[in-house]
């Protein structure tokens, strides 16, 4: 017979399972304040950055997100499908980025580097999630040769993207949802076997 404390035990255990499987990993020291400001860095699971790509690897815990706009070569805007008014001043190592104030509409704005060629540092694309109502900060490479004569010297970014999320109001996230259905289903249980 199925008690309430065993079959808790086997929901807390199939849903902090999923948690532990989807938790992206931090970056490094040398990558962290290559975005300004940014409330958290992240790694990504490949070398290239696409809106399933963002959305498989779950960064910062959300699969939602939503493709904004895309510098190739960090000379303009090159790729548009939200326009927020991403715009660059600077070259391919470091400068400015702008935004437009979008944060009414958008709970969660992401910019993701990614590097130019191979034998880097940092492999893959790296995220940085913005501080929630900044529209300008700098950027910097956070990409540099890890090998050979050049060893630590900087390189180029390849491209910035920006991804959006949320619509300016908070909804409880898939998980929390199932969790407390788990919980309301175990209630349901303990009651049943009480009046049993």
């Amino acid at each position: 017979m199925l008690t309430l404390t065993k079959y808790l035990a086997i929901v807390a255990l199939f849903v902090f399972s999923g948690f532990a499987s989807a938790v992206p990993i931090d970056c490094n020291s040398d990558a962290e304040g290559k975005i300004t400001a940014n409330a958290g860095c992240q790694v990504g699971t490949t070398n290239n950055d696409s809106l399933f790509q963002v959305n498989s690897d779950e960064m910062f815990t959300f699969s939602d997100w939503l493709f904004a706009q895309k510098d190739n070569d960090l000379d303009g805007t090159d790729e548009t499908s939200i326009d927020i008014g991403f715009s660059i001043t600077g070259g391919l190592q470091s400068g400015d980025w702008d935004i437009n104030n979008i944060w009414a509409t958008y709970d969660s704005v992401m910019i993701v580097i990614k590097g130019g060629g191979g034998n880097n540092t940092n492999g893959n694309y790296l995220a940085y999630l913005l501080v929630n109502g900044d529209v300008t900060g700098e950027y910097d490479t956070p990409f540099f040769n890890a090998t050979g004569g050049g060893a630590g010297n900087p390189k180029n970014i390849s491209h910035l993207s920006i991804y959006v999320r949320g619509d300016g109001v908070t909804v409880p996230e898939p998980a929390t949802i199932a969790l407390l259905g788990f919980g309301l289903i175990g209630l349901g249980l303990s009651r049943r076997n009480a009046k049993g």
